[in-house]
């Protein structure tokens, strides 16, 4: 019984093996599925119980196409016939916007520049003349020889004294012009010596904050100048 058994047994399964055709076959076969059928990738397989010719299977193998000449030759026609982007224009200012950025630039430089130049020159006036700011020189105005003069700005009011170093009993002080507005004692005050009426006596001149206050020499002493007096051009 167990050899009659083992004669008639269940046949093993079936084994798979690949088996690779000509490339001219398949080719044509690829030719004439890709007429008929979307691209596509196929493997098959096929399967046969164990007999004398072994079996085979067949690897098909189809080409995916792009899209047709005619197509892709439209799409190029149309990207050649938009128009090419413009480059986008640069933003000017306008040319009254520079000139408004010039004089606003200017009026900050002058506030910032002009304390700081009154500052400059008020150290300067202050290292030369001191504080209360005076001016002294000698000067002969023909009073009896050679005289001292001593001008000094005392909170605004200018004072001015004539000094005779041999005798001190005829020192005169005149009195000059005062200064209103702020800072009014900063200002120096100097002293210059011209015959402004021609009567061969050098007179007085006061300068201080840019302006000129004639004094005429009469000889003996100074005195403020009147409407009367005649004054060459440039004297006042």
């Amino acid at each position: 019984m167990s050899a009659y058994a083992d004669a008639y047994t269940d046949p093993p399964p079936p084994r798979r093996q690949a088996v690779y055709l000509p490339a001219d076959v398949l080719d044509e076969e690829d030719d004439a599925l890709s007429t008929r059928r979307a691209p596509s990738s196929v493997r098959r397989y096929a399967t046969t119980f164990p007999t004398s010719t072994p079996p085979r299977v067949a690897i098909r193998v189809t080409r995916h196409q792009g899209p047709p000449p005619i197509q892709r030759a439209s799409r190029l026609a149309a990207a050649a016939t938009q128009p090419a982007a413009r480059p986008k224009a640069l933003w000017r200012p306008h040319w009254l916007a520079s000139v408004g950025l010039g004089m606003l630039a200017t009026l900050m430089l002058a506030g910032i520049l002009s304390p700081l130049w009154h500052w400059w020159q008020g150290q300067q006036d202050g290292w030369q003349y001191g504080y209360p700011r005076t001016f002294q020189c000698d000067q002969d105005v023909r009073h009896g020889g050679v005289s001292h003069f001593l001008a000094e700005n005392l909170h605004g009011h200018i004072i001015v004294l004539e000094m005779q170093p041999s005798d001190l009993a005829r020192t005169r002080l005149y009195q000059g012009p005062t200064l209103l507005g702020p800072q009014a004692d900063l200002h120096p005050v100097t002293l210059t010596f011209e015959d402004v009426n021609g009567d061969g006596y050098p007179d007085l001149l006061i300068t201080v904050n840019e302006q000129r206050y004639v004094f005429i020499n009469d000889q003996t002493a100074f005195r403020p100048a009147t409407p009367a007096d005649t004054i060459k051009e440039g004297g006042a």
